[in-house]
């Protein structure tokens, strides 16, 4: 059998002297014998438990956590590797929630978070963007150029949120589409889709109306909605003026 010296254990493992012999002071990783000349002599056997020890270190765990596992039962070795599993998991859960505030204060550092370009607000239309946003200027004027100035005031991440938030309303919608526009499951998504409306501009019930009847006579707007689902776009219209028949319009928006 081999043995090495506390000098070669760490050399070998990285461990400083003063390490080493500390772990064997409180019993966790006690040489296999000692030379003649009072030298502590470790086996391979030993290097396998320093391994384990290095590895737990590594995860946060405490040294008297340590020590129960590397001379515990295999069952209560389990557990103890559980209950580090599980503050692990904390800990990852907590660095994200981290890293997410760090990237946020990162963009808005620098000025990405504000920085929407004009093909951004209507990329979701691909090639028929600019087009969109032309025919709106000629038709809306200066309404449309307050709606993207809002829109840009509430950085990117917030446009990223409604354009998520838009995309879901669509492709729910169009798993049902076999459903009537007075269905409770539809008209829960229409509500949805109001207030997704409302985050961009104020939504009076003639404008609601409006753009009930524009999702399917436009069919820029048409093919958006059903490139999820044919009929997308028809449901989607006919449960918003079936919406706005049945409530009393009280639904305003901020400035």
């Amino acid at each position: 059998m081999s043995f090495y010296t506390v000098g070669k254990v760490a050399k070998m493992s990285g461990v400083s002297k003063r390490t080493l012999h500390h772990y064997h002071d409180i019993g966790l990783l006690v040489p296999e014998g000692c030379s003649e000349s009072g030298y502590r002599l470790y086996s391979s056997q030993n290097l396998l438990v320093l391994q384990q020890i290095l590895l737990y270190r590594q995860c946060g765990m405490p040294l008297s956590e340590i020590k129960l596992l590397v001379t515990n039962s295999a069952e209560e070795h389990v557990a103890l590797l559980t209950n580090q599993q599980e503050r692990l998991n904390q800990q990852i859960i907590m660095h994200q929630s981290q890293l997410r505030t760090l990237q946020k204060t990162i963009n808005r550092l620098k000025g990405d978070n504000m920085a929407i370009t004009d093909n951004e607000l209507y990329e979701g239309f691909g090639e028929k963007a600019e087009i969109i946003r032309q025919e709106a200027l000629d038709k809306y004027g200066s309404d449309v150029e307050k709606v993207e100035k809002h829109i840009k005031s509430k950085g990117r991440e917030n446009w990223m949120d409604s354009k998520k938030e838009g995309e879901l309303i669509a492709k729910e919608l169009s798993l049902l589409v076999n459903l009537t526009a007075d269905d409770e499951s539809v008209q829960k998504l229409v509500i949805r889709q109001l207030r997704w409306l409302e985050s961009f501009y104020p939504v009076s019930q003639e404008r609601f109306r409006g753009l009930a009847d524009l999702y399917v006579d436009d069919s820029k707007f048409k093919d958006f909605y059903d490139k999820h689902a044919n009929g997308t776009a028809k449901l989607l219209s006919e449960a918003m003026l079936y919406f706005a028949d049945i409530n009393e319009w009280n639904h305003t928006n901020q400035d």
